[in-house]
């Protein structure tokens, strides 16, 4: 037993100083790491070199301070290094404060030029595919129509740009001077036709005493006559002025269906633009045969009967009547039926478009690396092609309005003159007289109205298909 004493107590001494030396590295990590990185900052934080490193050191004294720097080894090394390290951290903040400013001020400046560049590349983009429309053909159109020195082409560049410049005093003017010539066109006629009636009145009146019939009823047949073939020329003149605005009106949707529907083509997809194409040749073909071929010359019947019947006593009044009713009945049922069909269409062809779309672009951003590239131009092509067709939409709906105005205003003013030239001859005139003026009044109405719903057609199909391709982007 006694001869492992002495080696059971160096085994006790070399623990003792093993822990000793754990607990002195341990202590001397606490001060680097706790301790000392505090002072350290206070040190770097400080003004005075001198109040530094005497926060350095702990202690209010140099002396003390030299002491336990020299007490505990290392502490120096410690100091210098959290000071150097988080000097190097600022200098490291600054140099990425100043990095993130500059690249900051790049980002900025290159989304600048990105939003220049896509503006420019999309005006070139809109400029190429507007000369593919092939809009010469509609310009020629409207030089010969003499419907003013603005073309359709440049009318479409300045809604492209922005908008057109429209002046609503020259309307006010046209409007005038409009009126004041059917009016000045009709007096000659309105002046006869009173003149007429108010002289069988003073006739009849004169020939009551005589007790001799025959006398009154000779004397209406030939003045109802002469106000008949007045009636008639009149009418006549008005029916070459609707004929012609139906032909205008025809020939200009035909030259503008295929640049309209290549225009959709580019924006929106094919199935769409065939849609459509198939619909517009469909209102072309209504309005050219149904309106123009077909409810004018059942409007031209009505007239003619409406005069003949007064001098039958009144044998045709139904048949007048139905052919009236067969106007209004076509003009709702195409206008309701028309409707329908674009609401269709819109809802279909747009949507299956669509779905295609979303399918290529998909796939196009699926390319590893130019996938975005591609996508970007094909989303400034598909905007480009999308304002075109817009635009050319709206230069439709204006040039529309410019060939339908002073037909419309016309033909309402013929409608109203004659229709008041009634009324003021309905208490001093004969009954028959009046019917006929009243006659002529309304197949003035029944004119007017087939104008402007051919009108409304081609303006609601327009507005609806732009519409409904719009919604896509």
């Amino acid at each position: 037993m006694r001869v492992h004493v002495p080696v059971r107590a160096a085994a006790v001494k070399g623990a003792v100083l093993v822990s000793v030396a754990v607990l002195v590295f341990l202590f001397q990590v606490f001060l680097c790491g706790g301790y000392g990185s505090r002072t350290a900052a206070a040190a770097i934080g400080s003004k005075e070199p001198g109040s530094g490193q005497a926060a350095a050191d702990g202690s209010k004294e140099p002396g003390d301070g030299e002491e336990r720097a020299a007490g505990i080894p290392g502490l120096g090394v410690c100091l210098e290094q959290a000071g150097g390290i988080k000097g190097l951290g600022d200098g490291q903040e600054q140099a990425d404060g100043s990095k993130g400013l500059g690249d900051g001020g790049e980002q900025v400046a290159g989304s600048k030029g990105l939003e220049n560049g896509q503006e420019a590349d999309t005006g070139e983009q809109a400029r190429d595919l507007l000369e593919k429309l092939g809009l010469a053909e509609i310009d020629d159109y409207l030089q010969q129509e003499d419907l003013g020195q603005m073309t359709f082409s440049q009318l479409v560049k300045e809604l492209m740009g922005g908008g057109a410049q429209i002046r609503f005093s020259d309307f006010g003017k046209k409007l005038k001077n409009a009126v004041f010539a059917e009016y000045q066109e009709n007096r000659k006629a309105l002046i006869r036709i009173l003149t007429l009636a108010i002289a069988f009145s003073v006739l009849l009146q004169m020939t009551a005493s005589l007790h001799k019939n025959y006398i009154s009823e000779i004397g209406f047949l030939g003045i109802y006559l002469m106000i008949m073939l007045l009636l008639l020329r009149l009418f006549v003149m008005l029916t070459g002025t609707v004929e012609e605005f139906f032909t205008k009106l025809v020939d200009f949707m035909r030259l503008l269906q295929p640049a309209f529907c290549m225009s959709m083509v580019f924006s929106t997809g094919s199935i769409s633009a065939g849609a459509y194409y198939q619909l517009l040749l469909l209102l072309i073909y209504l309005v050219d045969a149904l309106f123009a071929k077909v409810l004018l010359p059942v409007v031209q019947v009505y007239m003619v009967l409406q005069l003949v019947n007064h001098l039958t006593e009144e044998r045709f009044s139904r048949i007048a009547g139905l052919l009236s009713d067969s106007v209004h009945w076509c003009v709702k049922v195409v206008m309701t039926s028309l409707i329908g069909l674009n609401v269709v269409q819109g809802l279909l062809a747009p949507g299956i478009d669509g779905l295609k779309r979303a399918a290529s672009a998909g796939a196009i951003r699926a390319i590893p690396g130019a996938g975005q590239i591609l996508n970007s131009m094909t989303e400034i092509l598909a905007g480009s092609a999308m304002l075109i067709k817009n635009s050319v939409g709206v230069a439709a709906l204006v040039v529309l309005l410019m060939i339908s105005f002073l037909p419309l205003v016309k033909t309402a003013v013929f409608l109203i003159l004659y229709r008041a030239c009634a009324a003021f001859l309905e208490p001093v005139a004969d009954k028959r007289f009046c019917a006929a003026c009243a006659a002529l009044g309304q197949s003035a109405a029944l004119y007017l109205k087939l104008m402007f719903y051919a009108v409304l057609l081609f303006f609601l199909t327009t507005a609806i298909i732009c519409a409904a391709t719009t919604l896509l982007v």
